[in-house]
């Protein structure tokens, strides 16, 4: 289910990282966890389209060549929690999707399978799969998305 140490990152993706880019981009982004009201930074966070960062077009163009044989439409997309405990909603997505890890620790239920997504980890939800995510510690994922 998850393969280990896949991706070596050059730069470091930190929180500090996450501030910059947003300050310093114009991505969409939101909410991706129920703390809307209190507790809002118990929440996790997606910032969208993220591929098209110049830091992130190399890694992108790998997912497009390993991941999308048949050149259907794709995204990229950051996912990040500052506190332990974030999760994100129990969900289906219409596509495949692939995600990379980047920082933290990141428990992963897919289905009836279970584990944990590091640094330079990539796992694979099939299209239609009930899945979940906890932060078990503040935590940096990319998820590469066909549709």
């Amino acid at each position: 289910m998850i393969e280990k140490n896949v991706f070596d990152f050059k730069k470091e993706i930190d929180f500090n990282y996450v501030c910059d880019l947003v300050d310093l981009h114009n991505f969409e982004s939101s909410i991706s966890s129920d703390h809307l009201t209190n507790y809002v930074l118990k929440g996790v966070f997606k910032i969208k389209n993220i591929q098209l960062h110049d830091d992130f077009k190399s890694l992108y163009a790998y997912c497009e060549k390993e991941f999308n044989p048949e050149k259907k439409h794709s995204n990229m997309f950051m996912f990040f929690s500052m506190k332990s405990g974030g999760a994100s909603i129990t969900h289906k997505d219409p596509e495949c999707v692939y995600i990379i890890g980047v920082k933290g620790k990141t428990w992963y239920k897919v289905g009836d399978k279970e584990g944990m997504v590091e640094k330079g980890d990539l796992l694979k939800i099939p299209a239609q799969v009930t899945h979940t995510a906890i932060g078990l510690t503040p935590r940096i994922v990319l998820s590469y998305g066909i549709f």
